[in-house]
């Protein structure tokens, strides 16, 4: 695919092969997550042997809204069996990250234990380990270096 598949100014998503790539800045929106969720079911009837999830929250992320939360944690649960393996980003530091992360794996709880799950302070590592877990699933998958040069080449969402 590699085109973007969505874009507001709080989320892009847009596919490199059979990885659908997320990346969240901003305060997160009904649209963006219901989005999100089309293009996991378009992408799970173009690559029927499953995808891989790179989702990545940026510095200036915040945590989302009790009805954007609650659609987000919806579709983390209806995602299992087309979204095989997912690597997280979660870009900043300090209490601001540690309390998107905690929020995060609530809403994410739905997959974590059912699908290969982890979170991660940058792009780069994310990148190798969805290589990894991919292969190991025995999904296709572009490399690390090429996933993560992509990924970094998207623009960024903006209000």
């Amino acid at each position: 695919m590699g085109k973007i598949a969505f874009q507001d100014s709080s989320f892009v998503i847009s596919f490199h092969e059979n990885v659908l790539v997320a990346i969240t800045e901003g305060d997160g929106t009904l649209e963006a997550v219901d989005a999100w969720g089309k293009q996991i079911e378009l992408g799970g009837r173009a690559y029927p042997s499953g995808l891989a999830l790179l989702f990545i929250i940026g510095d200036s992320a915040v945590v989302p809204s009790g009805p954007v939360r609650a659609l987000a944690t919806e579709m983390f649960k209806t995602m299992q069996g087309t979204v095989r393996v997912m690597s997280t980003a979660i870009e900043g530091s300090g209490f601001a990250t540690a309390t998107k992360r905690a929020a995060y794996t609530l809403i994410s709880q739905g997959t974590i234990r059912r699908i290969p799950t982890k979170v991660h302070g940058d792009i780069d590592t994310a990148c190798s380990w969805l290589e990894a877990e991919a292969k190991k699933a025995v999904i296709p998958s572009p490399s690390a270096k090429d996933l993560a040069a992509f990924t970094k080449g998207l623009p960024r969402p903006s209000a």
